[in-house]
């Protein structure tokens, strides 16, 4: 197992665990995948999550300015209503919600004092966020 992976990983999750202790799996994935996309719609977030869209809205409300049922949220994520169809709403990185994303890819560095370089690992940390927390895959 590589050890370096381990330790980045580790430290992603206790990216996460400082903006919030209770913070789930469903919330970071639902993060990564808007920091991937830079805007999608909430039908498409609980798609790729593999999740409700009412689990969506919830948490996409806790990580908003406002956050759920009015309590104080952690500002990271703001949505728009779709001029498509107006029922969707559009959801996306706000200024601090980009800054959380940069200190956290930061954190990916993997230490391969082996290969005598470092290389980074945002890619393959975030493809796990495309991959439904269910374990199946939407089509």
């Amino acid at each position: 197992m590589d050890q370096g992976a381990v330790r980045a990983a580790g430290r992603m999750v206790a990216h996460f665990r400082a903006l919030d202790a209770e913070i789930g799996a469903v919330a970071m994935a639902i993060l990564l995948v808007v920091a991937e996309a830079g805007e999608i719609g909430m039908k498409d977030i609980a798609q790729r999550v593999g999740v409700v869209k009412s689990s969506v809205s919830r948490t996409v409300a806790l990580m908003s300015r406002t956050g759920h049922k009015g309590a104080n949220g952690h500002d990271l994520l703001a949505w728009r209503e779709d001029p498509a169809d107006r029922r969707n709403k559009r959801v996306f990185l706000t200024r601090k919600g980009q800054d959380f994303m940069r200190q956290l890819t930061g954190l990916l560095v993997v230490d391969t004092a082996e290969a005598g370089a470092a290389e980074t690992m945002p890619a393959p940390i975030l493809a796990v966020a495309a991959v439904p927390l269910n374990g199946h895959a939407s089509h």
